[in-house]
């Protein structure tokens, strides 16, 4: 089984690198119709992708229970995590060297994250920042966009959610990360479901999010990440169809409960 383990993980390598080619004609390409090809090409590219990732995970799973090692799995619904969310026990924090750059165990759809590894192992948060949410963006194909809606969130892979999580609680000693944001939402009061606007204003102050960014280990707990929060902000400010800043922070505070939802389903 390792053997086969091994085959698939070069399969998933190719194919990954195969989408990434076809993502970047597709970028530059002009023509309507060559572009049309490309989008069509890279869908069926992604199913073969989601197949070899489904048995890359099922191999994983007999190799893991062979050993009786527990399976990280996703909960079956949101209700499974709604109850004694104030009670979560404290992660471990991986070491940077723990946590995979690429392949089957770092993205469901071929994502690299090296450069998010090595600009958080400098300690360059800044630059970490504009790569989680470019990178982020990639991953829900929204770079032409450059924002993403509640939508795009509910539906991020929880694997790539968790890697990216996992490298910014590794070098931040688990100061920084999604995670860390998202406890102390529930501290302050977040429930699921709860689109309470001052309990996200005292989240805010709390993260010092209304204050300029502090890009190092000074800043408080839960400060960063929060430049994708940035793009979406900026984004609905200058949509056509938004005239106010009113909306636009309802559009991220929307956009930040979407991603405290996802993180709880994936368990990160």
């Amino acid at each position: 089984m390792e053997e086969e383990k091994k085959s698939f993980e070069q399969s998933y390598k190719l194919q990954s690198e195969k989408i990434a080619r076809l993502r970047n004609a597709l970028v530059i390409e002009t023509d309507p119709l060559r572009k049309f090809q490309y989008e069509q090409q890279i869908k069926n590219e992604e199913t073969e992708l989601k197949r070899l990732t489904d048995r890359l995970d099922e191999i994983e799973k007999q190799l893991q229970s062979a050993q009786s090692i527990p399976v990280i799995s996703e909960p079956k619904s949101i209700q499974q995590t709604n109850m004694s969310l104030s009670g979560q026990q404290t992660k471990r924090i991986p070491s940077l060297s723990e946590i995979p750059h690429d392949g089957f165990q770092a993205s469901e759809v071929g994502a690299n994250y090296f450069k998010l590894g090595s600009s958080l192992s400098s300690k360059n948060f800044k630059e970490a920042d504009e790569e989680t949410a470019r990178i982020m963006l990639w991953v829900a194909r929204r770079e032409k966009e450059g924002w993403l809606t509640e939508q795009d969130i509910k539906k991020f892979p929880c694997r790539d959610l968790r890697t990216i999580d996992q490298f910014w609680l590794a070098s931040s000693n688990g100061k920084f990360g999604f995670s860390v944001q998202n406890q102390i939402w529930i501290e302050l009061g977040g429930k699921l479901g709860e689109h309470n606007c001052e309990t996200f204003s005292r989240f805010c102050e709390t993260v010092e999010w209304w204050e300029d960014s502090q890009y190092d280990l000074r800043a408080v707990c839960g400060h960063l990440p929060r430049h994708l929060y940035q793009y979406s902000y900026q984004a609905q400010e200058i949509h056509p169809r938004v005239g106010d800043s009113s909306v636009a922070t309802q559009a991220l505070m929307f956009l930040f409960y979407s991603l405290a939802q996802r993180l709880i389903v994936c368990n990160v």
